[in-house]
C-alpha cells in the first residue's frame, strides 16, 4: 500500500506515489521496460471502469474532499460536474462500444468481411505521453483515462509552477483501484516545457504523444520524439457561438457567454472568437442592443483574472 500526503498536491506523481524531481531521470530511464511489462498484461478494463466510477461519484458530491479541493483550486463547479459525468462507467462504456465495438480487449481478432480472409485487431502503443493544456482542467485527466482503457502506460505532462487539477484527480484515481492496475499505468509530471533535460528523454522513449497546444508546441515536441513515434496534435481551433433571438434576450446566457470569452482570452475551444446572432424575427433594429449589453458587460467584469 503506497502512502500519500494529504492536504496538498505534490509536484509529481509516479505509479501511485509522490516523487521528487531528482527521482524523475531514473524513473524515465525505466519507462520502456516498464511499458513492456504493463502491455504484456491483460488490460483490466473492468477495474479501470470501477475506479473511474468511484472518482466520478466523489466529483459529483459537493461535500466530498475531492470536489472541495478542486473548487478551492479554482476549478468551476460546472467543470467538475462535467468531468464527473464524463468519468462515469456508463459514459465510458458507451465510448468503448462506439469506438471499439466488440473489440474492447486488445489482441482480439475480428473478421470484418466474411467473404475475405482479412482479420484485424488493435494493440496498445506502449508509452503514451499526454501534454495537457492549462486552460482546460478536465482534458488531461480524460486523456489519461482513454490511455488506460486502451492498455497503455500513461505519462501526463502538466504545466510546472502552477497548481494542476490533474495532480489531485489522477492520484485519487489510483487510490480508487485497490488492485493497483491504474497506479502501475499512470504518472503525472508538473514540468515546464523549457525543461528539455527532463522532457527530452521522456519524449524520446514515447511511442505516442497527444499534444494540446499551438503549432509551436507541436513542432517543439515533434523535434524531440524518436522516429516512428505518433504525435497526435490537438491544436487551436476556431470556436464560435450562435445565439438565437431568444438567447440574445436572456441576460444569464449573455453573461455566461462573456465569461467564456474572457476566461480563456479566446484561446480555447470553449472561448469563442466569433459570435453569430440570428437576427430573423429579432425585435427593433436587429442589433440586439439593450439590457443584454449590460448583462454581457457584467459577465466580463465578474470573470476572475486567470
Amino acid at each position: 500500500m503506497s502512502h500519500h500526503r494529504q492536504g496538498r498536491d505534490m509536484s509529481h506523481h509516479w505509479q501511485g506515489r509522490d516523487v521528487t524531481e531528482e527521482e524523475l531521470p531514473g524513473l524515465i530511464d525505466g519507462l520502456v521496460a516498464e511499458a513492456g511489462r504493463v502491455t504484456a498484461e491483460p488490460t483490466p478494463v473492468q477495474d479501470i471502469l470501477a475506479a473511474c466510477g468511484r472518482v466520478a461519484a466523489d466529483l459529483a458530491d459537493p461535500g466530498s474532499e475531492l470536489h472541495r479541493r478542486l473548487t478551492d483550486a479554482g476549478v468551476g463547479a460546472e467543470e467538475v460536474h462535467d468531468l464527473a459525468v464524463a468519468m462515469t462507467p456508463d459514459a465510458l462504456r458507451l465510448r468503448l462500444a462506439r469506438e471499439l465495438g466488440d473489440r474492447v480487449a486488445p489482441g482480439t481478432f475480428r473478421r470484418p468481411d466474411p467473404l475475405r480472409t482479412v482479420y484485424e485487431c488493435w494493440a496498445p502503443l506502449g508509452v503514451l505521453v499526454h501534454v495537457a493544456p492549462s486552460n482546460a482542467p478536465a482534458v488531461g485527466v480524460l486523456s489519461v483515462v482513454e490511455g488506460l482503457l486502451t492498455g497503455n502506460l500513461n505519462v501526463l505532462k502538466v504545466a510546472g509552477g502552477v497548481p494542476s487539477p490533474a495532480l489531485t484527480v489522477v492520484p485519487a484515481l489510483c487510490r480508487a483501484d485497490p488492485g493497483g492496475a491504474v497506479a502501475r499505468r499512470t504518472a503525472v509530471l508538473a514540468v515546464p516545457s523549457s525543461r528539455r533535460d527532463i522532457l527530452g528523454p521522456l519524449y524520446a522513449c514515447a511511442d505516442g504523444v497527444a499534444v494540446w497546444g499551438g503549432e509551436e508546441a507541436e513542432r517543439d515536441i515533434t523535434a524531440q520524439v524518436s522516429p516512428g513515434c505518433r504525435v497526435v496534435a490537438w491544436g487551436h481551433r476556431l470556436s464560435f457561438a450562435y445565439l438565437t433571438p431568444e438567447a440574445a434576450g436572456d441576460d444569464a446566457t449573455l453573461a455566461a457567454l462573456a465569461r467564456d470569452i474572457d476566461r480563456f482570452g479566446q484561446q480555447a475551444c470553449s472561448s469563442p472568437q466569433v459570435v453569430y446572432l440570428d437576427t430573423e424575427g429579432l425585435a427593433g433594429d436587429g442589433t440586439g442592443s439593450g439590457s443584454g449589453d449590460d448583462a454581457a458587460l457584467r459577465g466580463f467584469r465578474d470573470t476572475p483574472a486567470m
